[in-house]
C-alpha cells in the first residue's frame, strides 16, 4: 500500500514538474499585430534606424528603416509582427554597418530622448497597422 502511495504521488509531482513552465510562461499571445511605417527625423526620411516596440509582457519586436525611412517589425528573424498592446519604443542609428565582428559603427543621428524607453509610445492592434514616428532634434 505504502508503494502504491509514494508511486501516486511520483505521478502527480511529474505532472507537476512537466505543466509548470507552460504556467510560468506570461505569453500574452501571438504576435498578431503587423506593423510597419515610416521615421523621419526633422521632416526627412531616417534611414538604417533600428526599432524596438518593448510590450508590457512578452518579447519585444524590432525592424530597420530602408533608405525612405520605412520599417516592418519582426517578432522574430523569419517572421513578421509584435504582441498587441501598449508598447514603449526606442529608436537609434548606433548599430554595427555590417554583422561582421569588429565592423565600424553607424554614426548616432537620433537624440537621446528617443533612445531610452518612456518616451515614445505605441499602441499596437491585432492586424495591419501603420505607425509612424516624427522625431525633432
Amino acid at each position: 500500500m505504502h508503494q502504491t502511495i509514494c508511486a501516486s504521488r511520483n505521478l502527480v509531482l511529474l505532472g507537476l514538474l512537466l505543466t509548470l513552465p507552460l504556467m510560468g510562461c506570461s505569453d500574452p499571445g501571438p504576435a498578431s499585430g503587423q506593423v510597419e511605417g515610416v521615421v523621419t527625423l526633422d521632416g526627412q526620411p531616417l534611414p538604417n534606424a533600428e526599432l524596438a516596440f518593448y510590450p508590457q509582457e512578452g518579447r519585444a519586436s524590432q525592424g530597420v528603416t530602408d533608405e525612405s525611412g520605412h520599417y516592418r517589425l519582426m517578432f522574430t528573424y523569419d517572421s513578421p509582427g509584435c504582441i498587441p498592446g501598449n508598447h514603449e519604443v526606442m529608436i537609434t542609428t548606433r548599430r554595427p554597418e555590417s554583422d561582421v565582428e569588429g565592423a565600424a559603427m553607424l554614426p548616432e543621428l537620433v537624440p537621446k530622448k528617443y533612445r531610452k524607453r518612456g518616451e515614445l509610445k505605441a499602441t499596437v492592434e491585432p492586424g495591419a497597422n501603420e505607425i509612424n514616428f516624427d522625431l525633432s532634434k
